[in-house]
């Protein structure tokens, strides 16, 4: 059965929300395109106060299992966003992909 999922994240820090929105866009597209039980990913975010919304539909077995499965996605991108991205300075690292 399919399950229409949100999840509500808050960036932390004055300019933070902005910076990672397109990056956690891209990473959710990218989870979705190797992960058949995700569906049209999308985010709502309110810059102002780092407030995001966080949409996909998850094909699971039951409520329970659709929001375990879109949350572990959501960990995903934004790990993959951390990695593309490091506070530090670094780079990504080529060919690698964080998977839920």
């Amino acid at each position: 059965m399919k399950y229409l999922t949100i999840q509500e994240i808050h960036c932390v820090g004055p300019g933070s929300c902005e910076q990672r929105i397109d990056p956690l866009t891209e990473a959710l597209l990218d989870l979705e395109a190797v992960d058949d039980a995700i569906t049209d990913p999308d985010l709502a975010a309110d810059l102002t106060t780092g407030c995001v919304d966080i949409q996909m539909i998850v094909d699971a077995g039951d409520p329970a299992e659709a929001m375990e499965k879109a949350l572990a996605t959501v960990r995903a991108a934004i790990k993959d966003v951390a990695v593309r991205r490091p506070t530090s300075g670094g780079t990504r690292q080529p060919g690698r992909r964080t998977r839920p």
